[in-house]
């Protein structure tokens, strides 16, 4: 066992140590859903930074900008800027549910009904699964790349070690990890493009290097095109339930704005970071893309690791990639039983249960997510352009009456149906009958839903503005 082994071990073996200590004391659901509600603005950065750098982030965007340019870079600069809106204008006002535990939560108070609660739970619930499918497969190719073991039993060992600690120690288990996760990415993803640099020549030799049509963004995308992307970015995964479930657990008003404003302001250098990987990996010219899982970063980070990492700083980029896919995997595997069991399996109950039978189905669906999960990545190997698909309706559906309800916006259950059902269809048009277009279906179905809010609730009339919001 070489240096490197030894620290992957060490950090594994650090996640079953959290996971132990944090799950003393888990009660009820809300234990297990947002543990206490008292962190502070630190730890609030910490994971909300390590769950949205998650394996899409890097190794996803890395292969994205070695095959088609920096244009991806500048569209990943999108997801800071949410974040800081969301500091801004969504943050502050987030306190006013602080009983919330989920997306159904707030919708249904909000609108009324539990029909609209059912709704936002059982997609939140879809949604989250589905995101856990994509970082399983990433999570198998790391392991199968790490140990020289197959695909399936990477996905076995790797995902299997996020649902056994986000099963017994559910988000206070989920949050204490990303904290270490984060600790370790923030590390290990600058070393790693600082080494693939140095490898390169420098900057100035790497840019040398490099096609010139790699570094003119216009030359990649039309304006239409390139302002779809960065609507991917900005509103894609925008109050997605793991981030959601972040802004409710801070101790006060004043800890959530600056967890999520600083998590704004460091995801864009951390782009900067994920662009020199690429574009080193492409100036020494050794990435040849045949991998079909464009999630997986495929070549891209396995080549600098075996290649120009030394010893030491290799073992901490690979416990930093398993980090950056397992800390957005617990969270939204976290996120889809919370939903799922709260928003959609309790209001369905007959017999009302009880805390602590709630606590044990949420357990039970995160295991049966999981091994969902697996089951459905062992069987098919391209899940990214459907996933996608899932991802980019989010934002249409769910988004602008989430950002109305914590805004104090009311009105009938009836009526905001109209909203989902308007962003739905618009973004379906988009990505299937009018695929051709360079405009996606979310920014299309975000805008769609957005007038058609505006439209009832300043035309048709609503039950009106919460008086004290």
């Amino acid at each position: 066992m070489n240096i490197d082994h030894f620290i992957i071990i060490a950090y594994l073996l650090a996640l079953f140590a959290i996971t132990y200590f944090a799950s003393r004391k888990i009660n009820t659901l809300e234990d297990y859903a947002v543990a206490g509600r008292q962190y502070p603005a630190w730890v609030i950065f910490a994971t909300l930074t390590a769950s949205l750098v998650g394996g899409g982030y890097t190794l996803g965007n890395a292969e994205a900008i070695y095959n088609i340019g920096i244009g991806y870079m500048f569209a990943m600069w999108g997801l800071g800027i949410r974040e800081i809106s969301v500091a801004v204008y969504i943050a502050p006002h987030i306190q006013r549910f602080r009983e919330a535990i989920s997306v159904g939560d707030i919708m249904g108070e909000a609108y009324g009904g539990t029909s609209m609660k059912l709704c936002a739970g059982l997609f939140a619930g879809i949604f989250s699964a589905g995101i856990v499918g994509a970082q399983v497969l990433a999570i198998g190719y790391i392991f199968m790349g790490l140990l020289q073991i197959s695909l399936s039993t990477g996905v076995l060992l790797g995902f299997g070690i996020i649902v056994i600690y986000t099963t017994i120690g559910g988000f206070k288990a989920v949050i204490w990890t990303d904290v270490l996760q984060f600790a370790i990415l923030i590390i290990g993803l600058p070393a790693t493009a600082f080494y693939g640099i140095y490898a390169a020549g420098g900057p100035v030799e790497m840019l040398k290097a490099i096609p010139p049509e790699h570094l003119n963004m216009f030359k990649q995308f039309s304006p239409a095109a390139f302002l779809s992307l960065f609507a991917f970015y900005l509103f894609g995964e925008a109050l997605a339930p793991p981030y959601l479930q972040r802004l409710l657990v801070g101790k006060d008003k004043k800890a959530v704005v600056r967890g999520a404003l600083w998590t704004g302001i460091i995801v864009i250098p951390l782009s900067l970071v994920v662009a020199a990987i690429a574009l080193s990996t492409a100036a020494l010219n050794a990435y040849i893309p045949v991998c079909s899982m464009a999630i997986t970063g495929c070549q891209i980070l396995p080549y600098l690791i075996q290649n120009v990492l030394p010893v030491g700083v290799s073992g901490i980029v690979v416990a930093a990639m398993i980090a950056v896919i397992m800390s957005s995997a617990d969270s939204y595997l976290n996120a889809s039983a919370v939903n799922t069991v709260h928003d959609v399996v309790k209001p369905l109950t007959k017999n009302k249960i009880s805390d602590k039978t709630e606590l044990r189905l949420t357990q039970v669906f995160t295991v049966l997510t999981g091994v969902a999960a697996i089951l459905f990545a062992l069987s098919y190997e391209n899940l990214i352009d459907g996933l996608l698909k899932v991802y980019g309706l989010w934002a249409p559906v769910i988004l602008v009456p989430l950002i109305a309800a914590i805004r104090g916006y009311k009105t009938s259950a009836a009526k905001i149906s109209i909203v989902v059902i308007t962003g739905l269809v618009t973004s379906i048009i988009f990505d299937y009958a009018l695929a051709d277009l360079p405009i996606r279906g979310i920014l299309a179905g975000v805008i769609a839903s957005a007038l058609a809010f505006c439209l009832i609730y300043f035309k048709i009339g609503t039950s009106g503005r919460g008086a004290a919001w």
